[in-house]
């Protein structure tokens, strides 16, 4: 196979090195915000959450179809992702079929020739150690308006979660010792909880437009072994809504890859805007720009590989449009670790004052690198 019109045609042996990049299909599933659990071996097979479906445990998996043709696959056991077969859909594929449904448009697959030629960059980047975020979800098409009758159930669920929590000490106590995060704060924003013995327990943030009208509902789970997060109305994430947002006047803002991180930051008393899109989306829109205007953002990278990327790549992106910025370190211990996790550390084991704790916050900034 070759495609000569192609300024870089595609040819048969480079179809065959992406297929074997394991590097390759496993970037690609983390850009796509899932976690690969394991190292490859032929006995243990690296599980992942699948991202095309809410997949609350892992029920996908990496692994070698055939050994002698030295070709990785994903397949997943719970759906059938892989909308590019000719015989239907199916739950297998390799990496060209995961890129070609991850830069799907109107649900859509994306061509082989234009899969393979992101393919072809996005490698380029994993080899310079540059952030491949940015390039994959620029390309992403963005998702439906919800659905108008969901969106009043989700208007009627709300204030239920957000009574469930403000009237329960329990709750109010899990939410401070868990994630650093105040009954002031949790009630100013309208944080909620909800629980079933078939979904398990949630926290829920309620999504506004500029008129204070709900448009939809982000969910957390409670318990930190199961970090998965989801969102009601399904679909209904469009553009990056930001969550909480404290933009008050004087100091950086610090800028969080998730809703529970600003929130515990908030509870300190510093401005924090959190990203509900987390760490899988790097982009910079208007209404950020307008909140960022003659502010410093600060940011902080969870201790791991992709908190890293993220911040790496939020930093370039930021400096583009003219925003400065800084990289916090707070020396963080444990892999996996974020700010929320330091916060917890010093404001509940520790029970560090919050005005030492913003203090040292405020501290750790002006050493920062820009």
């Amino acid at each position: 196979m070759r495609y000569t019109h192609l300024s870089r045609p595609i040819t048969n042996e480079q179809i065959r090195r992406l297929k074997g990049n394991r590097e390759l299909l496993v970037g690609l599933l983390e850009d796509l915000g899932r976690r690969i659990y394991g190292v490859f071996s032929p006995a243990a097979w690296p599980a992942v959450r699948c991202p095309f479906h809410y997949d609350q445990r892992p029920s996908g998996y990496i692994h070698r179809p055939n050994y002698e043709s030295g070709e990785f696959a994903y397949s997943c056991f719970a759906c059938e992702w892989n909308r590019c077969a000719k015989n239907g859909a199916s739950g297998t594929g390799d990496v060209i079929h995961v890129a070609r449904m991850a830069l799907a448009k109107n649900d859509k697959p994306a061509g082989f020739v234009d899969a393979v030629q992101f393919l072809r960059r996005y490698r380029e980047r994993i080899a310079t150690l540059e952030s491949v975020i940015p390039l994959l979800h620029t390309q992403r098409h963005p998702n439906p308006e919800p659905d108008p009758a969901m969106l009043l159930k989700a208007r009627d669920y709300m204030p239920k979660t957000q009574r469930a929590l403000q009237d329960s000490a329990a709750l109010t106590r899990l939410l401070w010792e868990s994630r650093a995060v105040d009954a002031d704060t949790a009630k100013r924003f309208g944080v909620g909880h909800s629980a079933d013995e078939k979904n398990g327990a949630y926290w829920s943030f309620p999504i506004v437009d500029g008129n204070g009208t709900l448009q939809v509902v982000k969910l957390h789970a409670v318990d930190s072994a199961v970090p998965k997060s989801f969102w009601f109305p399904p679909h209904a994430k469009q553009g990056q809504p930001l969550y909480p947002v404290d933009a008050q006047t004087g100091g950086p803002i610090w800028l969080c890859s998730g809703e529970l991180k600003a929130l515990a930051v908030i509870s300190t008393g510093l401005p924090a805007i959190g990203l509900t899109s987390g760490e899988s989306v790097v982009r910079v829109t208007e209404g950020l720009l307008r909140l960022f205007r003659h502010r410093t953002v600060a940011l902080v990278a969870d201790n791991d590989a992709t908190g890293i990327k993220w911040v790496t790549a939020m930093m370039s992106v930021l400096l583009e449009k003219g925003i400065p910025s800084r990289c916090v370190d707070l020396s963080l211990q444990q892999p996996g670790d974020d700010i929320g996790d330091w916060l917890v550390h010093r404001r509940v084991v520790e029970q560090v004052t919050v005005a030492a704790v913003r203090a040292e916050l405020l501290r750790r900034f002006s050493e920062a690198r820009q």
